[in-house]
């Protein structure tokens, strides 16, 4: 796989390989699972020498599963992998994805390389799932910050909504999920809800 030096170069799963029972690559959701501890390998080139940031995007279902980066196969860094939260936080907690960026600067020499990450956790179902790595080069760190700060100045201003004195309606069709705990019953959701 070539690394981009002008752009972000995403390394999916589908693209690594691992000879390791204990990763398992989901070709269909374009994802890796992480049964045990492994590692995921990716064949690498680069054009020109440079500095990257990594990033990861991931979903844990425990807190502070280890994580390191190598490059051919020295340690070029390591972490750990927060629990992740969101939607699905009872239900189906390996589908909140987060995107972790990788502390230290990778610095990449031209030719070819592996990149490997290995995760030293598992179980069954699994506790990790990984979606991609993402490597950005340095030199466009700037221009990235710039073109989030506009997407931010770019977003609504929900003040008018807020101060418009018009109430909130809420509706639970039959496969509404609450954020914790089982489904319910429309009766019974519309008696839990707490309007305080």
């Amino acid at each position: 796989m070539n690394i981009n030096p002008r752009r972000m170069t995403l390394l999916a799963p589908t693209r690594g390989n691992t000879s390791d029972e204990a990763v398992r690559i989901d070709a269909h959701a374009d994802l890796c699972r992480w049964y045990g501890p492994a590692d995921l390998i990716w064949e690498i080139h680069v054009e020109a020498p440079g500095a990257y940031r990594a990033e990861i995007a991931y979903s844990s279902s425990i807190d502070a599963a280890p994580y390191r980066l190598l490059l051919d196969s020295k340690t070029v860094g390591d972490g750990s992998l927060s629990r992740t939260s969101g939607f699905f936080s009872a239900q189906t907690p390996s589908l909140n994805y987060e995107l972790l960026r990788h502390p230290e600067i990778l610095r990449l020499a031209a030719g070819d390389h592996t990149l490997s990450v290995r995760i030293d956790a598992g179980g069954d179902p699994p506790s990790v799932s990984v979606c991609d790595i993402r490597l950005h080069p340095e030199s466009t760190e700037g221009a990235r910050a710039e073109e989030q700060q506009r997407a931010i100045e770019a977003r609504s201003d929900l003040a008018w909504f807020r101060n418009c004195g018009y109430g909130l309606m809420f509706h639970w069709p039959s496969d509404s999920k609450p954020k914790n705990g089982p489904r319910k019953p429309y009766p019974r959701a519309v008696a839990d809800f707490d309007v305080e």
